[in-house]
């Protein structure tokens, strides 16, 4: 199994505020520990990284790409994603839209990365989670999925799993892979 994570040209969207919240450090290190740890325990082998822009459909704080081999139905590695070309792939595209407490603005944003996105997760911490699930119906009908991750034990809970429909617009989603996977042939090329 081969995972590995891209660096994405995206300017940081914490750049775009005033300067007094610019500089809180809070959302961007959930979204790093989040990182670290769904890679530990949950993704299987494949590609992404975080701030993810794609035109017109925002910036994602993270995006994974899982795939398997559609030839023999086995996982495929990072170098046979490149050597059979995506068509004989079939991939998962999964966006994460990370939020400390707005979890309404975050599920505007998540369910904007669905054009894009076969899944999105909105990932919020315990103590936003509570009032998320208030309206857990208003998550299922959007088909947005709805996690909580505790940084400190380093526990992530499914609360809603969104059902894979795959993305609302293929051309969107189309570009979003071709995007990935030119910045990993850039990555390999680096190296």
């Amino acid at each position: 199994m081969t995972t590995q994570l891209l660096k994405f040209k995206a300017r940081d969207p914490r750049l775009n505020l005033p300067p007094q919240s610019g500089r809180k450090r809070a959302e961007a290190n959930f979204v790093i520990k989040f990182m670290d740890v769904y890679l530990k325990q949950v993704a299987p082998a494949g590609v992404g990284g975080k701030h993810f822009a794609l035109s017109g459909f925002g910036i994602a704080d993270f995006v994974w790409i899982a795939w398997h081999n559609v030839r023999n139905g086995g996982e495929g590695t990072a170098i046979s994603l490149e050597r059979l070309k995506i068509r004989l792939m079939k991939h998962r595209l999964t966006a994460f839209e990370m939020k400390l407490t707005d979890w309404r603005k975050g599920l505007a944003q998540a369910y904007r990365y669905g054009h894009f996105a076969d899944r999105t997760i909105l990932v919020v911490p315990p103590n936003t989670i509570k009032t998320a699930l208030e309206d857990k119906r208003l998550f299922q009908h959007l088909n947005v999925g709805l996690w909580s991750f505790n940084p400190v034990s380093e526990t992530i809970r499914k609360h809603v799993s969104p059902k894979l429909w795959g993305a609302r617009n293929t051309g969107a989603r189309a570009k979003a892979v071709e995007l990935i996977c030119r910045r990993l042939n850039f990555s390999k090329a680096r190296k």
